[in-house]
């Protein structure tokens, strides 16, 4: 897809700072499996909350990605900020700080944030500045790996609580 989820499914948020609804909403990873289990194949085979046809990535096929953006094979194990290949896939518009992207591949990414729960604490983070999607694999039972887009031409990998709200990509079957 070359646009975030919209889907409108309990465990989803919907930031009302959002100027259209090009940024889509927000889930929890329980939300993006829709029961499935984690998947590290390429392809998942996890449709998810995807529409028929279509799955959630897994770790290996946001890697795969990122290699046919220019990261290097070895690269793909790394946490952290990695590679310069974020500027490609980050929309033109929409980016605070001098972040706008080149879109030269395609993905057309906007800086959505992330939600974040805990108990009683109810917050949207990083709107305009940072966006986030989720894979189907996960590390732990309270984690799971996602990539970010920031500000800078960076991709970031990293595991992250399955209870944040994160943006969601299907790569159609």
């Amino acid at each position: 897809m070359a646009e975030n989820l919209r889907y409108n499914a309990s465990g989803s948020w919907l930031n009302s700072a959002n100027p259209s609804t090009t940024y889509g909403r927000l889930y929890d990873w329980a939300t993006v499996m829709n029961g499935s289990s984690t998947s590290s194949s390429n392809p998942s085979g996890v449709q998810g909350i995807c529409p028929s046809g279509w799955h959630l990535p897994s770790d290996s096929e946001w890697n795969e990605l990122e290699m046919a953006l220019g990261m290097s094979a070895v690269d793909t194990v790394n946490t952290g900020n990695r590679g310069t290949h974020g500027t490609g896939m980050k929309s033109t518009t929409g980016w605070s700080s001098s972040g706008n992207g080149t879109n030269i591949s395609g993905f057309n990414a906007f800086p959505a944030g992330y939600y974040y729960y805990y108990y009683y604490y109810f917050n949207f983070l990083n709107f305009g500045a940072y966006t986030y999607f989720w894979s189907s694999t996960d590390n732990s039972s309270s984690t799971a790996w996602a990539r970010s887009l920031p500000w800078g031409p960076a991709v970031y990998r990293y595991n992250f609580s399955k209870s944040f709200a994160f943006s969601c990509r299907c790569v159609k079957d």
